[in-house]
């Protein structure tokens, strides 16, 4: 387990060494240009990660309403920006989320309100989420997403592992 930098430098050195061992990367540097250093893409085939959210360079979703939704704000909110950068799909999910809460906040934006929503959200569906995903949280457990879903690198994209 690394992250950035690390995971590129270990990905680079398994390869210079002929290794072909099962490689895990975290869902946090699984961003093909976070690791490209590792490697060229093509050379980076088989990697095997995790993921809740659909990503922008996988054909499985080229008609899916969410992603032309998604792109569609990319454009008019992020002009300069990647849309096909998992980082961004994640800032969406997480946008996603922060107007879950507020909306049910309603008109009590204070702390204790907003935190108790937030630590108790219970199978709640934003745009961009593989299907299936939900985030739940609650006060003793924080962690938005906890059914992931593999994903393998075909030196291009991460699509959904099929094991």
């Amino acid at each position: 387990f690394s992250l950035g930098k690390f995971t590129a430098q270990a990905i680079q050195r398994v390869r210079e060494l002929d290794w072909k061992p099962v490689q895990f990367v975290p869902y946090a540097v699984s961003s093909p240009k976070v690791f490209a250093a590792g490697g060229n893409a093509a050379d980076l085939a088989g990697l095997i990660s995790s993921g809740f959210a659909k990503s922008p360079t996988d054909p499985a979703w080229t008609d899916d309403p969410e992603l032309k939704t998604y792109l569609d704000w990319m454009k008019k909110y992020y002009p300069g920006g990647d849309p096909t950068d998992d980082l961004n799909v994640l800032a969406y999910v997480s946008a996603g989320l922060l107007t879950h809460v507020l909306k049910t906040a309603g008109d009590d934006l204070s702390r204790d309100n907003i935190i108790r929503i937030a630590s108790n959200l219970k199978d709640v569906r934003v745009p961009m989420l593989l299907p299936g995903t939900t985030a739940n949280t609650s006060p003793t457990d924080y962690r938005t997403f906890e059914d992931l879903q593999l994903l393998q690198f075909d030196g291009a994209r991460w699509s959904k592992l099929n094991h």
